[in-house]
């Protein structure tokens, strides 16, 4: 399951991932996330990734080609393991390679938040209107 929550008063969306990560079900955030910026604006993101399940190393490491990324707007991924981090560390180099600006990665949600200079209160769920089911 894919869940979102936003905070309209700091424009940040919070995203809980806790499938697989797969070139598919990344390619089923991507599609939420498209339609998430098109309904409420560009926002800086936190994407935890601490209850994820198995990762798909195999397809992943070609994965380059996301959607478009909003300039002045931070994403962080949290990053629970080495294999995590590496991994994302990996999808920003990618990044950095092509002169986007790759995301930031933190060990904890807690970490994420304070980079963000935002508490855990004042977020409020919501789901993408215009993508595919994110469960």
């Amino acid at each position: 399951m894919i869940e979102f929550a936003f905070n309209k008063e700091r424009r940040v969306l919070l995203v809980s991932f806790r499938l697989d990560i797969t070139t598919q079900t990344l390619d089923t955030l991507d599609l939420a996330l498209a339609a998430l910026v098109s309904e409420h604006g560009p926002t800086d993101t936190i994407i935890d990734f601490s209850d994820a399940g198995e990762v798909d190393r195999s397809g992943l490491v070609q994965r380059r080609n996301t959607a478009g990324r909003r300039p002045g707007k931070r994403r962080i991924f949290v990053a629970p393991t080495s294999l995590h981090y590496g991994m994302f560390r990996l999808y920003g180099a990618h990044h950095e390679n092509r002169g986007d600006t790759p995301p930031e990665i933190t060990p904890t949600l807690a970490d994420a938040l304070a980079a963000m200079g935002i508490g855990p209160s004042g977020f409020e769920a919501i789901r993408p209107k215009r993508s595919r089911d994110c469960a």
